[in-house]
């Protein structure tokens, strides 16, 4: 069996601010403009992780980007709803998520919020260190420096570490990055594709790398990222670029390629599920939120020409990590996974 060529055709059919809100779409150009928004007050306590999980399992048929509009759901209880399309228009949310209340936890919180200082330690936390071996992630601090010291730096610390620390699902600078791009990138031709500026990327890195809580890193407010909304997608592919671990872990990486090497649809979208679904928890919600930000660039795929295959040429390796002496072999299985993982978004993250 031979991987699917890369040019070919692709297989099968948050903080101190005011929280941020969810998003929406601004048509086919792109908005720079102040960004509207709600001030709800973030409500949601970080909370321990409830075991075992009740994630969810793909139901009905494949999903196809060439075919009718995703399925509507209602709102989820979270700020990582699904939104649909149409007016532009833009909803509050209630701040970045915290693991205690994502939908596949929600049914076993109901002891209420617990002190961040409650959260117990993440099993299996040695595991980040697997990706080193193939180079993968960075050490932190490297960038401009922010006002103060990099006393609580985001880019590359493992997810686990991130959580325990700051108690959000989702970290701060993959929030703050999605929002933006939501509001200002998704009519942008070539989104994820085109490199913004370098002295951005290292400035906005610096920035949250000394207090990712900053005010000034809001990004719903455009001159926060310098009007660069293409830095704000080199600064987001840089945090998974710099992760010790890769998102996908390198521990389910080859279960990863031997699921893409499935020929039936179906069969490949679940046994993908399967293994998403084993991911710890903090990388089960952080590719839970990329993922369906990167539905919603695909929706406007019309406008901003970045269709699955695309997306997944760009985030394969990101989101998987390589290891050298396989990655010209491991590409094509990589893009087929990401593809996969795309088109099926509704089915491997829905409300249940």
């Amino acid at each position: 069996m031979h991987p699917p060529q890369s040019s070919g055709q692709t297989p099968g059919p948050q903080g101190p601010f005011p929280p941020p809100m969810s998003v929406g779409s601004h048509g086919s150009t792109a908005n720079f403009g102040p960004g509207n928004s709600g001030q709800g007050a973030l409500q949601d306590a970080p909370r321990g992780f409830p075991l075992p999980h009740a994630r969810s399992f793909s139901q009905g048929a494949m999903l196809s980007q060439q075919g009718g509009p995703a399925p509507q759901f209602a709102p989820r209880n979270s700020a990582q709803a699904a939104p649909r399309f149409g007016n532009g228009s833009t909803v509050s949310s209630q701040g970045p998520p915290r693991l205690g209340a994502l939908p596949f936890q929600a049914s076993q919180s109901s002891s209420g919020p617990q002190p961040r200082s409650a959260s117990p330690p993440l099993p299996s936390q040695d595991r980040q260190s697997s990706g080193a071996q193939f180079g993968f992630g960075a050490q932190p601090g490297h960038g401009t420096p922010g006002q103060g010291s990099a006393s609580k730096p985001i880019f590359g610390v493992p997810l686990a570490r991130l959580y325990e620390r700051d108690g959000l699902a989702v970290p701060m600078v993959v929030h703050q990055c999605i929002q933006a791009v939501d509001l200002f990138g998704l009519g942008v031709e070539g989104i994820y594709r085109q490199s913004g500026s370098l002295n951005h990327i290292n400035k906005l890195k610096g920035m949250f790398d000394a207090e990712s809580q900053n005010p000034a890193l809001d990004f719903r407010n455009p001159e926060n990222f310098y009007h660069d909304v293409n830095s704000v997608t080199g600064l987001l592919k840089q945090f998974f670029r710099d992760l010790p671990d890769p998102i996908l872990t390198m521990e389910h990486h080859d279960a990863f390629i031997a699921a893409a090497k499935k020929d039936d649809d179906v069969v490949r979208r679940d046994s993908l599920h399967a293994i998403i679904n084993a991911l710890p928890d903090p990388n089960y919600a952080t590719l839970r939120a990329l993922a369906l930000h990167l539905y919603r660039i695909m929706d406007n795929s019309h406008v901003n020409r970045m269709n699955s295959h695309n997306l997944a040429v760009i985030f394969g390796p990101t989101l998987m990590g390589s290891d050298p002496s396989t990655a010209i072999t491991d590409a094509g299985w990589q893009i087929r996974v990401i593809v996969t993982i795309l088109q099926n978004t509704y089915q491997i993250f829905d409300e249940d």
